[in-house]
Order: structure tokens, then sequence, then C-alpha cells
């Protein structure tokens, strides 16, 4: 269900109730996400665990090569970059998956496919929350609790 959408001069906003998807982990689950006329996009994930922790976990997938960098990563690809910069006051866990190669024999090659996964565990009943900026252009993507 689309919660809000809002008309902003070069701008926009939409939000999305996502908790009937994730009922057995949580209370409720939200993705709002923002767009500005500087092309920045912003998506902000924000939850309510119910009587057991659970752990959130944020994907990106590229055929960018990925590298670590100071407080995040670094996406390069045809000459252009994005950087992640992940800002935490939540201690996380992010790792940078190869997933080239075919996990099971009806799986297909996806030569040069990463995944970028960012983790967060969030104690019983309490409220998580991510939010991942990007920037389209050679460009800066912070991610924040």
């Amino acid at each position: 269900m689309i919660l809000a959408s809002i008309p902003v001069p070069g701008a926009g906003l939409a939000g999305v109730e996502l908790s009937a998807l994730y009922k057995n982990q949580v209370e409720s689950a939200q993705r709002t996400v923002k767009l500005f006329p500087d092309r920045t996009v912003s998506i902000e994930d924000e939850w309510k665990t119910a009587a057991r922790p659970v752990e959130y976990a944020f994907q990106w997938l590229t055929k960018a090569n990925v590298s670590r960098i100071a407080g995040g990563v670094r996406l390069d690809q045809s000459g252009e970059s994005l950087e992640l910069r992940i800002d935490s006051t939540v201690e996380g866990q992010n790792e940078i998956e190869d997933q080239s190669q075919a996990k099971a024999p009806q799986d297909s090659l996806n030569a040069n496919l990463s995944r970028i996964v960012i983790r967060q565990k969030t104690d019983a009943e309490k409220v998580g929350r991510k939010r991942v900026t990007t920037a389209y252009r050679n460009a800066l993507a912070t991610i924040k609790t």
C-alpha cells in the first residue's frame, strides 16, 4: 500500500507500507523514497520489532567494480563512480559478495555481479531505521541509521 505521494516542484516523495511482507518478523515496516531536484535519491526503511530481535539487511546488486573505502564502499563502472557511505550509530556488518558463479545447477552465470549487503541487528520491541542517499552522477551515497 502506498502511504504518501506528495508532489514537490522538481521532486517527489512516496511511502510504502511493507508490514504484510514481514508480518512474521516485525510489527511494522515502511519504506520512504524521496527524489530531489539535484537527482539525489533517498531511501529510508523503518521497522518496529515484535517480541524477538531481527536482523535487517539492505542489499545492492551491481555489475560495477566494488571496493571498500573509509566509511563505506565505492562502485566504479564506465568511468563513473558512486560512493555508499555508511554512517551508523548502530553496529552493523557490511559485506561484498561475489555473485558471478551459479549457486545451483539450474542457475545461470552472472558475470561480474556483486552484492553489497548492509546488516543491522535490532533488539526485540525496538524501532530500527536505515537511510540510503544516493546521487546519480559521479556522486555520493550516504547510509544512516
